[in-house]
């Protein structure tokens, strides 16, 4: 059934899947996605509980929910687009409480990964979390416990999360995981580093809400950011 929206919804994920010629857009409002084709007058609304982050990888569109990893089918000529179970979680997998954690997808150089984000419980300071990353075997859909980014680091915000060769900014340290300007973590880490267990010490005083890549990239790394230039 196509929808129309009447007020502002904030974006916080967006795709386009071109064999099907579709713009997938995550509102923050909703708990699915809004799907149109270019000149339609509105979108049809993917039901789909607790969808926490959205990724384009391979060119299809993926979603990190309450259930486990889900794909956008948009197969079908004659039926309207629906999200497919691509990895159920189980309890061998994951444990997901979806008041405190968070669960974030990034394409890490060809390979898709996980970073679930867990509040510790009982912890001082209330905001202090722990990071895991499973890679995701989508032929054979399951996930599987890494320690390491390839050499490679990741930057992760809230709504996005993003992966760049660590020998392009001689800043940044392998297999560390920084944090978003919107990451609670944020206030007193920069982030942690997988392969040897420690974390990235606090460099910036300073940070901006709403975060956006550019914020992510220039208030992680130690500097002001002009090594971005």
């Amino acid at each position: 059934m196509g929808h129309g929206f009447a007020v502002d919804l904030g974006v916080d994920g967006v795709g386009i899947v071109a064999d099907a010629c579709m713009v997938v857009v995550k509102f923050d409002s909703l708990t699915g996605l809004a799907v149109a084709k270019p000149g339609s007058k509105n979108w049809t609304v993917v039901r789909g509980r607790y969808i926490n982050s959205t990724l384009m990888f391979a060119g299809r569109f993926y979603c990190a929910a309450y259930s486990g990893i889900m794909m956008l089918d948009t197969s079908g000529p004659d039926k309207p687009p629906r999200l497919l179970v691509a990895v159920k979680w189980s309890m061998s997998s994951i444990s997901f409480r979806p008041m405190t954690d968070s669960l974030h997808l990034v394409d890490n150089g060809g390979d898709l990964l996980l970073v679930h984000r867990m509040l510790r419980p009982n912890m001082v300071p209330h905001d202090s979390y722990r990071y895991e990353v499973y890679k995701v075997d989508l032929s054979a859909r399951v996930l599987i416990p890494v320690k390491s980014f390839n050499g490679r680091a990741v930057f992760m915000g809230m709504c996005r999360a993003i992966s760049i060769s660590a020998e392009a900014f001689p800043c940044v340290n392998r297999d560390t995981l920084y944090l978003g300007t919107d990451c609670d973590d944020k206030s007193r880490i920069d982030g942690c580093n997988f392969a040897n267990g420690s974390n990235e010490p606090r460099h910036n005083d300073w940070w901006v809400r709403p975060s956006t890549l550019v914020d992510c990239l220039s208030c992680c790394i130690r500097g002001s950011g002009e090594q971005l230039a």
